[in-house]
C-alpha cells in the first residue's frame, strides 16, 4: 500500500499545490529565512516526478481540452518571446509556465481513478498535519499575531495556502458525507464524524477570512448537495441549510480589528501608483479588486486582438509590478493575450464547466471529486487567480480531460456540438 502510495502520481500532485505550504511552515517553526532558491526547488522537485511519470507511462492521446491548453500555451510562449528576456514581466513570470501551469496539467491529465483514492487520503491527512504545524507556530511565535485572519510574520503567504488546504479537505468530507447519508438513518457514526469534521473545516475557513475562497467553497459544497442525487430531496435540503447557517453564524461571530486593517494587503506589490485610490485608502477587497479589474479592461482596449504581452498587466495598472495580476483569470488572459486567448480559455470553461452539470453522479464514483475540485478552483480563479500561478486551476483541467470520458459512457455516445448548443 506505502509502495502504491509513493509511485502515485497523486504524490506529485500534493507536492505541487501544498509543498510550498509545508515549507514554510516549516520555516516558521525551525527559524530561517525562506529563500526564493528553496520555492524553485520545492516546485522543481513533484515536476520531476511528473516527467518520470510520463517517461514512464507515456502520454494519453490527446483531446479537445489538451488541444486547447497547448494552443493557450503557444500565444503565451509567443507572447513572451515578441517582448523579449528584458522585459520584467517575462522574466518575472516565465519559469512559472513549466512548474505552475505545464507540470501541474499534466499531472492532473495522468491522474486515474486508483490515484484519486489516494489523493482523498493525502488530503485529509496533509491537512490535519498543516493544522498542527499551525498550531505550534502559534504557541511557539511571539512574532505570530491574530487579525482578522491570523498573519504569521506580518504576511498571509502561509494563511491563503493553508486555506486552499483546509478547502479541499472540506470538499472531500462533504462528499464522503454524502456518500454516508443514505438509508432511514440520519446520522451513522461515521456520518456524525464526518459532519463534524466538515463542521471543524468551515469554521477554520470562515476564521482565516479568505473571503472569495470561503463563497467558492460553500458553493461547492451546495453543487455536491445538489448532485447528491441517491439522497432524498429533503435531507440534501437541510445539508444546505445546515452549511449555510454554520458559514452565517461563524461570520457574524467574528470581530474584526478595525485598527489593523492596513495588514489586510500582503506586500505582495511594491509599487502602487496614486491611481489605486481604493489600494491605497485600503478600503476592502471587492473595491481593490473591482479597481484591478477596470485595469485589465484598460490594457484589453489598448490592445484587443494580441493584448499587451504576457505578463505585461502591471504597465497598465496602478499596481505597477511584473507580479500583478487583475485577480481574475479570464480578464488576466484577456488583457495580456487579447480576444483568441480568452476564447480559448472561455471554451475550456464553459466546457467542463456543463459537463459538471451535465454528467449524472454515482454515489460510489470517487471521479466527481474530479468535478467538484474543477468547480472549486474555476470560483476561486475568478476573485484570485493569476493564470501563471493557479496550479489548482491546471491541475483540475488535466483532471477533467480525463473525467470526461471516463465518467458516464451515455456521455460519450453525445457530440460536443449537441451540448452546447
Amino acid at each position: 500500500m506505502i509502495r502504491k502510495m509513493l509511485t502515485s502520481i497523486s504524490i506529485s500532485a500534493i507536492f505541487l499545490q501544498y509543498g510550498l505550504l509545508m515549507g514554510l511552515l516549516l520555516a516558521v517553526i525551525i527559524g530561517f529565512s525562506w529563500q526564493r532558491v528553496m520555492t524553485i526547488v520545492l516546485l522543481l522537485l513533484p515536476a520531476v516526478g511528473v516527467a518520470f511519470t510520463v517517461v514512464k507511462v507515456g502520454l494519453p492521446k490527446p483531446r479537445l481540452l489538451d488541444i486547447l491548453f497547448l494552443s493557450l500555451l503557444a500565444l503565451v510562449l509567443i507572447s513572451m518571446a515578441q517582448q523579449g528576456w528584458s522585459e520584467p514581466g517575462v522574466s518575472t513570470n516565465f519559469f512559472f509556465i513549466p512548474l505552475m501551469m505545464i507540470a501541474p496539467y499534466v499531472c492532473g491529465r495522468l491522474t486515474g481513478a486508483r490515484d484519486i483514492i489516494q489523493l482523498i487520503r493525502l488530503l485529509l491527512v496533509l491537512a490535519v498535519v498543516a493544522l498542527l504545524m499551525v498550531g505550534v507556530i502559534f504557541l511557539v511565535d511571539t512574532n505570530s499575531r491574530f487579525h482578522y485572519r491570523p498573519l504569521l510574520h506580518g504576511g498571509d503567504e502561509i494563511t491563503a495556502r493553508l486555506a486552499l488546504l483546509l478547502a479541499y479537505a472540506g470538499i472531500t468530507l462533504s462528499y464522503l458525507l454524502t456518500r454516508q447519508m443514505v438509508g432511514v438513518i440520519w446520522l451513522t457514526k461515521a456520518s456524525a464524524k464526518l459532519l463534524l469534521a466538515l463542521i471543524a473545516v468551515t469554521l477554520m475557513l470562515v476564521f482565516l477570512g479568505l473571503r472569495g475562497l470561503v463563497l467558492a467553497f460553500i458553493l461547492t459544497l451546495l453543487l455536491n448537495t445538489y448532485s447528491a442525487q441517491w439522497l432524498s430531496v429533503l435531507k440534501r435540503v437541510i445539508y444546505g441549510l445546515i452549511i449555510l447557517a454554520l458559514v452565517v453564524a461563524a461570520s457574524l461571530s467574528m470581530h474584526e480589528a478595525r485598527e489593523k486593517n492596513n495588514t489586510l494587503v500582503t506586500g505582495l506589490i511594491t509599487e502602487v501608483s496614486e491611481d489605486c485610490s481604493a489600494t491605497k485608502r485600503n478600503v476592502n477587497s471587492a473595491s481593490i479588486r473591482l479597481e484591478l479589474y477596470h485595469d485589465a479592461w484598460s490594457a484589453f482596449s489598448a490592445n484587443p486582438f494580441m493584448g499587451v504581452g504576457a505578463g505585461a498587466y502591471g504597465k497598465y495598472s496602478c499596481w505597477q509590478d511584473a507580479r500583478a495580476h487583475p485577480h481574475n483569470v479570464l480578464l488576466q488572459v484577456m488583457a495580456e493575450l487579447g480576444i483568441f486567448a480568452f476564447f480559448i480559455l472561455a471554451t475550456m470553461l464553459v466546457y467542463c464547466t456543463r459537463i459538471t452539470f451535465f454528467i449524472n453522479w454515482r454515489r460510489n464514483n470517487y471521479k466527481n471529486l474530479i468535478a467538484l475540485f474543477f468547480i472549486f478552483s474555476l470560483m476561486n480563479s475568478f476573485v484570485n487567480g493569476n493564470y501563471f500561478t493557479s496550479m489548482d486551476l491546471w491541475w483540475a483541467l488535466g483532471a477533467m480531460s480525463n473525467y470526461i470520458n471516463i465518467s458516464s459512457d451515455r456521455f460519450r455516445m453525445i457530440q460536443f456540438s449537441k451540448l452546447i448548443n
